[in-house]
């Protein structure tokens, strides 16, 4: 420990950047320093300096270390006395001058065998655990049309170990990487974590998620989330195609006057017409945006309604006609983009 009568940094903190990177912060001392010493040890050992830096920051790499939990301590460097101060003091406990990191311990060597018809997973342990969670996804595909049905494992483990479900909702990964996608596109995934729940019956399980997940579907789906996935799906369309929905989405902010107020409005029908369609941009987000509604999307051009009828996953609500005949509106919102978008 530095004994000196330096200024000494303050607000020391340590926080999780990954599993085996942290990230130490901490404010400057009241005189500017020249730089600052970072010190490291396991717990129970011996500070050894490890970084020299300028800057009030310094994210550290224990990917080689050994497991373990680790402490940190800074301390200020004056060039023109030659002065080193004293460890900084902890954030929040000033009367620490060290702060801990502990690098998370992984389990490794997953692996499963069948015995007697049940299913066994097994794995090496991991030293400082004192407990494991296991993570299952109950339908155990992907798919393009909700949550599909529940297997049984997970609530079958969870009552006879008689632990609670921990349920996590996973929003937007359809969107961002739908199926048969084989690439991801810009966009947003949102995980939720929910509360404990001690239920071990499947089918009701499937309806909590599936109420909590319209909630979620409800709060998030809205035309600027959408707008990358629109994009997306105009992006290998050609180079044109491309560049007019985005200029587009950007004009019209993503159609949000139209089709988020769309909720607020005092229309019963669950109909939309949509007239000169173009080559569908407005439709497309108004059936995803609100897939509770039936979208008519009526188009002049051959190939515009084909390009349209060609997106995959195709929303089942949104209906394609190359037409310049309407069918009867009656009871139905009309859009006429000739109109609205000038």
């Amino acid at each position: 420990h530095p004994e000196s009568e330096c200024f000494i940094p303050t607000n020391l903190k340590a926080e999780l950047y990954t599993t085996a990177r942290p990230i130490l912060t901490w404010d400057a001392p009241e005189e500017p320093a020249t730089g600052y010493m970072i010190y490291r040890r396991p717990k129970g050992g011996e500070f050894r300096r490890i970084k020299l830096l300028t800057s009030t920051t310094y994210t550290d790499n224990l990917t080689n270390q050994p497991d373990g939990q680790y402490e940190y301590a800074v301390t200020a460097y004056f060039r023109d006395t030659e002065c080193e101060s004293g460890y900084a003091s902890a954030a929040g406990h000033p009367e620490l001058n060290f702060v801990e990191f502990n690098k998370t311990i992984i389990p490794t060597h997953l692996d499963f065998y069948i015995q007697d018809g049940r299913v066994i997973l097994q794995w090496e342990e991991a030293s400082m655990a004192d407990s494991y969670n296991v993570l299952m996804f109950p339908e155990s595909k992907r798919s393009n049309d909700g949550i599909q049905r529940f297997h049984k494992g997970a609530f079958y483990l969870a009552e006879k170990l008689g632990v609670d479900i921990l349920p996590l909702y996973l929003h937007g990964t359809g969107h961002v990487m739908p199926m048969g996608s084989g690439f991801a596109s810009r966009g947003q995934v949102d995980l939720v974590i929910g509360e404990r729940i001690s239920e071990t019956n499947t089918k009701q399980v499937r309806h909590l998620y599936m109420d909590r997940y319209e909630q979620l579907r409800r709060q998030i789906e809205d035309t600027h989330y959408f707008h990358d996935y629109i994009i997306s799906k105009h992006i290998y369309k050609g180079i044109g195609i491309e560049k007019e929905t985005r200029q587009l989405l950007k004009r019209y902010d993503d159609f949000s006057q139209w089709i988020d107020d769309y909720k607020l409005g005092d229309s019963s029908s669950n109909q939309v017409t949509v007239i000169h369609a173009g080559r569908g941009q407005f439709s497309l987000m108004m059936a995803l945006v609100h897939p509770e509604i039936q979208v008519h999307s009526y188009h002049e051009d051959n190939d515009d309604s084909a390009l349209l009828s060609a997106m995959s996953p195709f929303p089942e609500n949104l209906h394609v006609h190359c037409s310049e005949e309407i069918e009867n509106t009656e009871g139905t919102l009309v859009f006429n983009l000739d109109e609205i978008l000038n």
